[in-house]
């Protein structure tokens, strides 16, 4: 018996119908990512001819355009509210922005990127820098009321104030303190009215027999310090009414909420409000006032106060009675025309 053996290197052949397997699937590849990409092509192409497919760069144009409107609309809410406001950011408390009401405030001083102490060198030892320090530090606000400050007027000239105020930290997207929202009212004249009063009060009652000569003309004089003082009292609680306590805006005769601050979203807890028109968010107000006065604000273009106003109010499903006082202050647009309503409130 013979065997005849016979031996061949197929290396070559071996490696080339690897890489001709190889060359096919990389094809295949390129294939569907082509078929792929063609799709996607004519999808874009068939929404660019019905008008269904936004170019990204305009989604994102419109995206900045409506990003700036309610910039906008915010910085213009700030600038006419009646206090004295401004914003103060990092542990320096530089300011950012004030109203124009602040600028009166400060006699037009020049502050914006200067720290409190090169903006108000004069409340040095006064303690307005700590209770900054104390509020930037500890993330929770300070009310001060009927605190005496001296102010420089202009040429060196210190003018004794008292001021009524808010300091409200303000915190960033990480919830870290990164500045702080300065509200401020002027209740001098109430102040002093006070004082007079009691000033008046203390030498009347010195002595008995000039009380009782003076008892007809100290009497219309109480009447005329306690219109006064109502008047002052007014003033102030007006004041407090437009503080940024509950701030909410509505846009067009339908009233849909455009902006709600926290203060404002706590009262609805647990309510979806932007985008929705207020009839449609708060329902069980229907039959009381509040509707009908939105919309004589919005149709005569003139604001509403409103004081001690009674609401009911839907609270995990119990109607509860809610006191307010308010304010409703018509936007206006550029032809002067109302596009909606600035909304003040206090609990």
């Amino acid at each position: 018996i013979y065997i005849l053996h016979r031996a061949e290197d197929i290396t070559e052949l071996v490696t080339l119908q690897e890489q001709k397997i190889e060359q096919i699937k990389i094809n295949q590849d390129l294939q569907t990512k082509s078929d792929n990409m063609n799709e996607e092509l004519n999808q874009i192409a068939k929404g660019l001819k019905s008008g269904t497919f936004e170019d990204p760069q305009m989604t994102l144009k419109r995206a900045v355009k409506e990003l700036e409107s309610e910039r906008a609309k915010l910085h213009n809410l700030l600038s006419n509210a009646p206090a004295y406001i401004s914003l103060l950011e990092s542990p320096e408390h530089v300011f950012t922005f004030t109203n124009p009401l602040y600028q009166q405030l400060i006699n037009d001083r020049q502050v914006i990127g200067k720290n409190i102490k090169e903006a108000w060198p004069e409340l040095e030892g006064q303690g307005f820098y700590e209770l900054l320090d104390d509020v930037y530090n500890s993330g929770k606000p300070y009310i001060g009321t009927e605190t005496p400050s001296l102010i420089d007027k202009g040429n060196g000239v210190m003018e004794q104030r008292y001021m009524n105020f808010v300091y409200q930290p303000v915190f960033d997207i990480n919830n870290q303190v990164s500045g702080i929202s300065a509200y401020v009212y002027d209740v001098t004249d109430q102040v002093l009215a006070n004082k007079k009063l009691e000033e008046l009060t203390k030498e009347l009652l010195k002595s008995e027999d000039k009380y009782k000569k003076l008892t007809e003309s100290l009497e219309v004089e109480i009447n005329k310090r306690t219109i006064e003082l109502e008047n002052e009292k007014q003033k102030l609680t007006s004041l407090l009414i437009n503080a940024p306590a509950m701030i909410c805006v509505f846009n067009g005769p339908n009233h849909v909420y455009e902006f709600t601050n926290p203060n404002y979203d706590h009262l609805f807890k647990g309510r979806s409000l932007l985008g929705k028109t207020v009839r449609e968010a708060q329902p069980e107000m229907e039959g009381q006032v509040f509707f009908d006065l939105l919309d004589n604000v919005y149709k005569t273009g003139k604001p509403y106060i409103g004081n001690e106003i009674p609401g009911s109010i839907e609270r995990d499903g119990v109607l509860e009675t809610v006191y307010f006082n308010f304010v409703y202050q018509p936007l206006f647009n550029k032809k002067k025309e109302v596009e909606g309503i600035t909304v003040f409130a206090f609990d």
